[in-house]
């Protein structure tokens, strides 16, 4: 039964193999997937600074927002401030709301209405978060892809080098082996 379970296991690792060198031989999708791996490290990196940036535009929102006067008078301002500032949470995800752009119109245009100087803080954080931050990330993506790219193009001349020098001995063993006299 043990030698069964040792034979499955080598099947599937054999299966496993066969499927990366099918990776290896559809280029593209294997540079899709390199890149989507290389670039895993600089996701978690991301996710860590957009989470300080929300923290911090978050407890800016509740001082600024959530602890407005207008959020204890006006309806409207309360209403807002209940469905999306309500706790630092519900701040946060509703800067997730910034940061995709969804819908966001809705959120702030009442609160501008009632007091312009939320203006600033609003439109601070539509340049930070959803502009600068989300094109600083892809700059970052998209030069770990063109390096990716050149370490593809080292790699692949390296492999053509060692190909042509194995084929070179490949041929000058067939040339040896037809030189039945020795002439050269």
């Amino acid at each position: 039964q043990f030698g069964s379970l040792m034979m499955l296991r080598m099947l599937r690792l054999g299966r496993l193999a066969r499927t990366v060198r099918l990776l290896v031989n559809f280029k593209v999708l294997w540079m899709l997937v390199r890149g989507l791996l290389s670039s895993a490290g600089t996701m978690f990196y991301v996710f860590v600074l957009l989470s300080i940036i929300l923290y911090i535009f978050g407890a800016m929102a509740v001082e600024l927002i959530t602890n407005h006067p207008l959020a204890h008078t006006d309806e409207e301002f309360a209403r807002v401030v209940e469905e999306n500032f309500a706790t630092l949470p519900d701040t946060m995800l509703t800067l997730v709301q910034f940061l995709c752009m969804d819908s966001i119109g809705a959120i702030y245009k009442p609160l501008i209405q009632k007091d312009y100087f939320l203006v600033v803080y609003f439109t601070l954080v539509i340049l930070v978060v959803p502009i600068v931050l989300m094109n600083l990330v892809t700059a970052i993506i998209v030069n770990s892809a063109m390096e990716q790219a050149s370490s593809d193009r080292e790699v692949e001349a390296l492999y053509e080098k060692e190909k042509r020098a194995r084929m070179i001995k490949n041929l000058q063993e067939v040339f040896i082996r037809l030189d039945t006299d020795n002439s050269g």
